[in-house]
């Protein structure tokens, strides 16, 4: 769910974890933290907090990769998931779920951060599943094989 627009708001996003995250797993969040925030500044919006999830056991998480509530974050994936990360950070900064100004937001973000290739990758993988990526970016692998 997202709310949007979550660009006034000051001081640091808070960086919080579930209560069984082990302290090599936090430490590499930490790291991440400052290409987030280039993100939602990139993006003009304030990410209150990002909540991370632990799971030992992948096999058996049922969670969505992210959700986006309020300026506040929660994620169930890999710090260096970049893309989901990214696909977030774009719904603080806009009203409504993976509608188009969702989707030029996302795209936008993604090939200015990532490289080509990994951009062209994310770009198609939300091509699949958000008609919203389809109408702004109708083919992104062709799009990217243009670039080479």
């Amino acid at each position: 769910m997202s709310s949007g627009n979550q660009k006034k708001g000051k001081g640091p996003t808070r960086l919080t974890f579930s209560d069984t995250t082990p302290s090599w797993y936090k430490r590499a969040w930490k790291g991440v933290m400052p290409r987030i925030q280039q993100y939602a500044k990139f993006a003009g919006v304030h990410v209150k907090e990002i909540h991370v999830h632990w799971h030992e056991d992948t096999r058996r998480n049922q969670c969505s990769l992210g959700e986006e509530l309020g300026g506040k974050i929660t994620l169930c994936t890999h710090p260096t998931d970049e893309d989901t990360i990214i696909h977030e950070v774009a719904h603080v900064a806009v009203d409504g779920q993976h509608n188009e100004e969702w989707a030029r937001l996302f795209v936008k973000m993604a090939n200015h951060f990532l490289p080509k290739y990994k951009a062209a990758t994310a770009i198609y993988d939300a091509w699949k599943s958000y008609k919203s990526i389809a109408k702004v970016c109708p083919n992104p692998l062709e799009q990217y094989e243009a670039q080479e």
